[in-house]
């Protein structure tokens, strides 16, 4: 198993988050303040993951300036359609070793962020 999604998984450990389904290989869905995440470790690249807050919204084309917006302001976080739905990701790649404290800093920093991008787009685009 990926040392990444082992310590993905000992985060959500550590936030009293139950994991909802270990959707393939290394990848693992989660509920977090009512949204609900993927997270995905690359088992090809074992320094690579990403963590996904899939179907925000319904795409049209009265929304490509805010996602295009948005992407841009973001650096980590973008915008991207996928079968006309609108998903946030963030990707990473993690190349040097770090402490367990770490990893949590950096994957609860992930998903604050996917939380602040989509309270700004759910800002501009009231459903």
């Amino acid at each position: 198993m990926n040392i990444i999604y082992n310590n993905f998984l000992q985060y959500l450990s550590s936030i009293d988050i139950e994991p909802m389904n270990t959707l393939k290989d290394n990848s693992v869905s989660f509920k977090r303040n009512s949204l609900n995440y993927i997270f995905e470790a690359d088992r090809n690249d074992p320094a690579f993951f990403r963590i996904v807050l899939p179907n925000i919204d319904d795409y049209n084309a009265s929304k490509a300036e805010t996602i295009r917006k948005l992407s841009a302001k973001f650096k980590v976080a973008k915008l991207i359609v996928v079968n006309q739905q609108i998903c946030i990701v963030a990707e990473q790649f993690v190349y040097s070793p770090l402490s367990k404290s770490s990893w949590f800093i950096m994957f609860d920093r992930i998903v604050n962020l996917l939380n602040q991008v989509i309270d700004e787009y759910r800002e501009l685009h009231q459903r």
